[in-house]
């Protein structure tokens, strides 16, 4: 009986990290950080949007992200593990939106009538400011991923945004 190879792999930002998930067999792992994460987001934008991956990865059930810390001075190794199951959004696997733009695009496609768009981005901004919203918004519609709607003075998914969330 032939055994499968357990592989780990080592990824040092999205890029990679995407890569080794897109050929992950069941049981496979990669170490995606070294460090204090919730540190290293706050002052590394990469390390921000490869953290926002694994975690859409790990909502999807795609991967099981742990960590592990040798001893009491050793840095804390981030790891990801392939599930077997679960699922990789297409359009983040292809490099084509990030995880958390895939996320913010989801949230408008699922807003009820009459809830503003600005306020739904706001929430998962975890922030107050309109201006970031809609500078978020202007961002999508310079993508065609959203559409101004006339009919409730607002914003609607387009059908290339839809496309990102298959």
């Amino acid at each position: 009986m032939k055994q499968e190879t357990k592989l780990r792999h080592e990824a040092e930002n999205t890029a990679e990290f995407i890569r080794w998930a897109r050929g992950a067999i069941y049981g496979d792992f990669c170490v995606y950080h070294q460090g204090s994460l919730s540190t290293d987001r706050r002052s590394n934008p990469e390390v921000c949007r490869l953290a926002d991956t694994v975690l859409l990865l790990q909502d999807t059930g795609f991967i099981i992200a742990t960590q592990y810390r040798r001893d009491i001075d050793a840095e804390t190794q981030y790891i990801a593990t392939r599930t077997g199951r679960g699922y990789a959004p297409r359009a983040v696997m292809k490099g084509e939106i990030t995880a958390g733009d895939w996320r913010i695009l989801g949230a408008i496609c699922e807003a009820r009538h009459g809830r503003s768009i600005t306020r739904i981005v706001r929430d998962m901004l975890a922030t107050s400011s309109d201006k970031a919203a809609t500078a978020v918004l202007e961002a999508f519609k310079a993508r065609e991923w959203i559409e101004e709607d006339p009919s409730v003075s607002g914003w609607k998914i387009s059908a290339l945004g839809l496309s990102m969330l298959a």
